[in-house]
């Protein structure tokens, strides 16, 4: 008997890519598989496909990535016996397997089926070395360019688990008492452009491999615990790294606890190649991602994630957020020795994703990069997803709305409330000024960005159905609204003049983004004539 709990899966689509009429470019799949002694093993794995008019065919690619990886799982899985794994036998076959193996293995399979779906769908013109796209070595590498997409991959056996993947997914392992913690994610590379990432579709994609790989060992006593895998539109919802644990604790919490039984398991692998997208889905699941996505990035999301249950516990409570310690950035991997980096090479290592911009932005995918390491180019001090916090209540209201922090956001009145304009010379509170100090670090558009996610916050301010000092009195959880709150004169229903301006110490691009989000709220009445 497996100690791990059947996983549960889901893809949803953006609510940006909704409203511009997009296809969902994320998959998501899971399979139940045996060795070839008999042992059970799970497999589970997330796709994003980059989007934009260069990886047209992302959907596809996404979907052809995780069929591709729990079909190379269950070929090894055929001949291999993982009873000699347990009570401390030498892993490091298994090491190099997630290493180099099994991504040899994927890319190989994925390439086969990206090749096969092109011949099925010719078209006249490829895209590849227009509109500024780079011309890569050889046609091949060409078609691979419209199927372009990450992959993360999970496997769980009785004696260790382990991952593998490339591009800009993310692993959290959330303890019984919700202590989350974030194993894995895409290195940092500040020389990296916007949102560049690691792809199948480039040409050294096998070497990106390893420096996302990880093993854990199962043979010590282990206390429950469960691990979330997500691409990352449920990351790019959080304006920060707690934030973004504390809603995978609470996504895990929620899941365990609902009612909803998980469906069979997708065996991807035995799907036709045009078979239509399918998860596990519980009722409750696709909900929270639709508002996560809806009042955060826009960006289409999908989780997976599973329980391991050690033999002879009790089926336990879930776990509780509301008892979440302070969550940590980064734990130790179980291994006897660090996963070698990824080998540089002077091949393009990353590509440029699809941007999630409003829907009245039209989002474009960009060249493909030549950075080193693959990574997203955010800023390591403070490691701030900027422009992507979520919108309307930031992102620990939207989890206090949810449950996770035992209150209900406060409920909109019907009728304005009476508001006292702010003190000019009162300095915002701490929160807010490190929010000022990291949106500054980031460019004007992402903190244009990051300001129109809260449109609702400054029509409400406008039109007197918010007070300031309702948004005042939580800016340790949402900093972002209490600073739109100080930028507000409600005496002058605009935005704050002179020393009550200068008390923000916002930078001129801030200050600029906030004037033109009061000018779109509020525009000045036209002069008579």
């Amino acid at each position: 008997m497996s100690p791990w709990q059947p996983a549960r899966i889901c893809s949803r689509p953006g609510a940006a890519h909704q409203r511009r009429g997009q296809v969902c470019q994320d998959f998501s799949a899971a399979v139940e598989l045996r060795s070839l002694d008999g042992l059970p093993v799970k497999v589970m794995a997330v796709a994003d496909g980059h989007g934009g008019a260069r990886y047209h065919r992302s959907d596809i690619g996404s979907r052809l990535a995780c069929t591709a990886a729990l079909t190379a799982v269950a070929a090894t899985l055929e001949t291999s016996r993982l009873a000699d794994t347990a009570a401390g036998q030498p892993m490091e076959q298994w090491r190099r397997w997630l290493q180099q193996a099994l991504p040899l293995a994927i890319l190989s399979t994925w390439r086969e089926a990206v090749e096969a779906d092109r011949a099925r769908r010719p078209e006249p013109d490829n895209p590849a070395g227009q509109e500024g796209v780079p011309a890569l070595e050889s046609a091949a590498a060409q078609d691979w360019l419209a199927y372009g997409t990450t992959l993360g991959l999970v496997v769980l056996t009785p004696h260790w688990w382990g991952h593998t993947g490339l591009g800009d997914w993310d692993l959290v392992r959330v303890e019984a008492e919700g202590v989350a913690v974030l194993l894995d994610e895409e290195a940092n590379d500040p020389a990296a452009p916007g949102e560049a990432t690691g792809s199948l579709c480039l040409p050294d994609a096998a070497s990106l491999f390893a420096s996302r790989s990880g093993l854990h060992r199962l043979d010590s006593p282990q206390a429950r615990f469960a691990l979330l895998l997500s691409t990352d539109g449920l990351r790019k919802s959080c304006a920060t790294d707690p934030d973004f644990l504390a809603l995978a604790a609470f996504l895990v919490s929620a899941v365990q606890a609902g009612s909803t039984a998980p469906a069979h398991a997708l065996d991807q692998a035995a799907a036709p190649a045009d078979a239509p997208e399918a998860s596990q889905e519980s009722t409750e699941l696709p909900s929270l991602l639709d508002r996560i996505s809806r009042e955060g990035s826009g960006d289409d999301v999908s989780v997976a994630m599973t329980w391991f249950e050690p033999e002879g516990s009790l089926a336990a409570e879930p776990v509780n957020p509301e008892r979440t310690k302070p969550v940590q950035r980064r734990a130790e991997q179980a291994t006897a020795e660090p996963t070698p980096a990824a080998t540089a090479t002077a091949k393009p290592t990353t590509v440029q994703t699809e941007a999630s911009q409003p829907a009245n932005e039209t989002a474009d995918a960009s060249d493909v990069g030549s950075s080193a390491v693959a990574g997203k180019g955010r800023p390591s001090t403070p490691r701030l997803l900027l422009g992507l916090s979520l919108g309307l209540a930031g992102a620990l209201a939207l989890l206090s709305s949810l449950g996770l922090l035992g209150q209900r956001s406060p409920p909109r009145p019907a009728t304005p409330l009476k508001m006292e304009p702010s003190s000019p010379e009162s300095l915002p509170p701490e929160p807010v000024r490190q929010l000022v100090q990291t949106l500054c670090q980031g460019s004007p558009a992402s903190i244009r960005g990051t300001l129109r996610n809260r449109r609702a916050q400054f029509e409400g301010l406008g039109r007197g159905t918010i007070a300031p000092d309702l948004l005042n009195a939580t800016s340790t959880s949402d900093p972002l609204g209490a600073l739109i709150a100080a930028s507000f004169d409600p005496a002058q229903r605009t935005m704050v003049r002179g020393s009550a301006l200068q008390a923000l110490g916002a930078c001129a691009a801030l200050q600029s983004a906030l004037q033109e989000q009061w000018q779109q709220t509020m525009p000045s009445p036209s002069p008579s004539r």
